[in-house]
């Protein structure tokens, strides 16, 4: 099993204040090295639909690979952007920094396209509380069906991200109660257990 650190977070409104984002949002973190493939165009795609809620945010935190770039850049992320719904932190995220990502966010997005292996950013996302929204196929996706801590998504597939972010944006008890079970489901998942694994 990957493994993750379990870090001190900071206060949720002190973090969004530190990052411009409203106290009423629901906030989608991407993070780590960002490319096509990690699902980013999609999901911005589908944040544009009508039909998505207003109040379902992107902050995405890491390395650009260019055509991500390109696409922020564009249209859809020009958009998103004047909405106040896109928040990027392009470049390399220091340690330092991650408690204040993860205390301002509710998910996290794992809706990675043709990615059949584990996912570290799962484990540090379950092990602090967010909702993984994981790729339906694979390890991941597989895991998350073992232990119901969040919910999958086809990134392929404009439908189904609208799906996840609707179920989403309502914060309805359900999903709430699975982010919570995220910390003890993955508990196993340290640095030292891995070790001795």
């Amino acid at each position: 099993p990957d493994p993750s650190v379990t870090l001190d977070l900071t206060l949720r409104e002190v973090a969004r204040k530190a990052l411009g984002i409203s106290e009423d949002a629901i906030v989608v973190l991407a993070y780590g090295a960002l490319g096509v493939r990690k699902g980013i165009v999609s999901l911005m795609s589908a944040m544009q639909e009508p039909s998505c809620p207003t109040n379902i945010h992107l902050l995405l935190a890491g390395i650009q690979e260019q055509p991500v770039t390109d696409f922020i850049a564009g249209q859809v992320g020009q958009a998103l952007r004047q909405s106040g719904r896109l928040h990027v932190l392009p470049g390399y995220v220091p340690e330092e920094r991650v408690p204040q990502l993860l205390s301002a966010s509710d998910a996290m997005w794992i809706g990675y396209i043709n990615f059949y292996t584990m996912s570290s950013v799962l484990v540090l996302a379950a092990r602090h509380g967010l909702l993984p929204i994981v790729s339906e196929r694979g390890v991941s996706g597989y895991l998350i069906r073992q232990r119901p801590c969040g919910l999958q998504v086809d990134a392929t597939s404009t439908a189904s991200i609208l799906s996840v972010l609707r179920r989403l944006a309502r914060r309805d008890a359900s999903t709430e109660a699975m982010a919570a079970k995220g910390p003890a489901l993955f508990a196993i998942h340290t640095v030292s257990e891995f070790q001795r694994t």
